[in-house]
């Protein structure tokens, strides 16, 4: 069990890294994700949980959407470059 506890972690660890630096490459995503981080920061500084709380699931949300659109450009580039070349 402690095997695949730690393999996962490893998994879970790789996953991460791999996203983030999909999502600060990306000039269309980088500077959201910071001013994200600043607002849930503010709102934890200024005492306002249900702020802090909004601004989580807003950059939640928004990470998730990022990557999926990433990964969807990812995967059309590939089939693209599969493709026979055109004769015109």
């Amino acid at each position: 069990l402690l095997q695949v506890m730690r393999g996962m972690f490893e998994l879970l660890q790789t996953n991460i890294s791999q996203s983030r630096e999909k999502l600060y490459v990306s000039a269309r995503t980088c500077e959201p994700l910071l001013l994200q981080h600043r607002a849930m920061r503010d709102a934890v500084l200024s005492g306002d949980p249900e702020g802090a709380r909004a601004a989580a699931h807003t950059h939640l949300a928004f990470v998730r959407t990022s990557l999926r659109e990433l990964d969807e450009n990812e995967a059309r580039r590939a089939r693209a470059s599969r493709l026979p070349p055109s004769h015109s």
